[in-house]
């Protein structure tokens, strides 16, 4: 009978006790320390990935913000088609200057 530490006699067919090897012996232990290696493994790999995780969030967060704060400067900058409208009336009213000037110019002479 293999592993249950017992052996059958033949010649009188009882069960006597085996010994047992170094090895057998301390199978179990190291086992179980294996295992408890991976889980304490697994174990610190989730808290550091947790860690990163919050880190990743909280720099999102800041990113978001920042994408916020910088469309809100966008919508109040002087945009180029505003200053073209613009020099376009001041062009306009420099014309309409110009012939009052001419016209006060030639009605003084």
């Amino acid at each position: 009978m293999r592993g249950s530490g017992l052996t059958i006699d033949k010649g009188t067919k009882m069960a006597t006790p085996t010994k047992e090897s170094a090895f057998e012996k301390h199978t179990p232990s190291i086992l179980a320390l294996i295992i408890v290696a991976l889980l304490t493994w697994v174990g610190v790999t989730l808290n550091e990935l947790q860690k990163n995780s919050a880190t990743t969030a909280t720099e999102m967060s800041y990113i978001k913000n920042d994408i916020q704060n910088i469309k809100q400067q966008n919508r109040s900058i002087y945009t180029k088609a505003e200053a073209q409208s613009a020099w376009g009336e001041y062009r306009k009213d420099m014309r309409a200057l110009e012939e009052r000037i001419r016209t006060l110019e030639i009605g003084g002479k």
